[in-house]
């Protein structure tokens, strides 16, 4: 089969690879539909991953087409970590810090190939005439729920009546919006410093978009969907005494937190990672029912033998796309 693969840092080559074979009964062979560029996938390109070890498939926004299996025909969502499901973290329902987990498109072959291999029961089926662009959000959104869902949990003021500015107007960014708006929040603030991408969020209803950094101590939650020194600094820089700061994503590990402020101001500074099993079920039944997007102005789908081109116009800070997926031929 034809795959994307991680050489090194800043090379991705279109070649062709083995081809994978099912190896337990719950093994599903999947036709990859559409694949989303992840930022982690940008990390891992740019050779900031150490979890990532060329040679590598990457890939685990991923959305296809059952070809073998006991879901065969069925298009599906693909949760990509692969849990124990045995271990104290699992049986809580905490799949997403399962400390024996692996990863489709991490330390497991990704979705940037023609065809992939997951257990069915990281298969959600969808719709048959679900978009492949929308489907293919099943997996950010999914980090969207968590994320918002913690800080639905601990803040000590309702987001019907909280302030909120979001970081950030990538996918995650986007996203995250969606969620909050959802889940109630009528204030968000959304600062990018690419404006092409500010353009989409416009016809969002109760929210605001700007390139300017806000004002200090102006908002009651913080998400931080780009997390660097930057971004984290900014973020408690804005953010009330007393109110949450949502860290999503891994943009580095510069610099440190002020803990006395985070002490004295009585901050609740939140990490997530990835989205429990739950989240990605959620995911899915809100793009097939309450999120249907009319709009996909902020997607490109371009075919996977372009996938270098594709990271490297992500990574130029000049591209007016959120997402970017990859689309193998068949």
């Amino acid at each position: 089969m034809q795959a994307l693969v991680y050489e090194r840092p800043h090379r991705l080559v279109y070649q062709s690879v083995d081809d994978l074979k099912l190896e337990f009964q719950d093994d599903q062979y999947i036709k990859v539909l559409a694949t989303g560029i992840c930022g982690s996938d940008l990390h891992a390109f740019m050779g900031h991953d150490q979890r990532r070890v060329p040679p590598m498939v990457l890939g685990h926004e991923i959305f296809g087409e059952v070809l073998e299996g006991r879901l065969k025909g069925q298009k599906v969502c693909v949760n990509p970590i692969l849990s124990c499901f045995n271990c104290q973290y699992c049986k809580e329902g905490r799949e997403n810090i399962c400390p024996n987990r692996k990863m489709l498109g991490m330390n497991v072959s990704g979705g940037f190939a023609q065809y992939i291999i997951a257990p069915a029961k990281n298969c959600i089926v969808v719709d048959q005439d679900l978009d492949d662009k929308q489907a293919a959000l099943a997996e950010p959104l999914a980090t969207a729920c968590h994320a918002v869902d913690l800080v639905k949990t601990t803040s000590f003021k309702d987001l019907q009546h909280s302030k909120t500015l979001v970081i950030g107007a990538g996918s995650i960014g986007i996203l995250c919006t969606m969620m909050l708006q959802f889940a109630g929040c009528q204030d968000i603030t959304i600062v990018d410093k690419n404006e092409y991408r500010l353009e989409y969020l416009k016809s969002f209803q109760g929210l605001s978009s700007t390139t300017a950094v806000p004002s200090k101590k102006a908002f009651d939650i913080v998400v931080d969907a780009v997390s660097t020194k930057s971004t984290r600094d900014l973020a408690l820089q804005v953010v009330h005494t007393g109110g949450v700061v949502m860290n999503v994503g891994l943009g580095d590990n510069d610099g440190r937190l002020d803990v006395r402020q985070i002490t004295l101001e009585e901050i609740s500074f939140l990490g997530t990672y990835a989205y429990r099993f739950s989240d990605f079920e959620q995911a899915v039944h809100l793009l097939q029912n309450n999120f249907k997007l009319e709009d996909f102005s902020w997607i490109k789908v371009i075919d996977l033998c372009q996938g270098q081109n594709a990271f490297e116009e992500l990574l130029s800070g000049q591209c007016r796309f959120a997402k970017i997926m990859l689309k193998p031929e068949h």
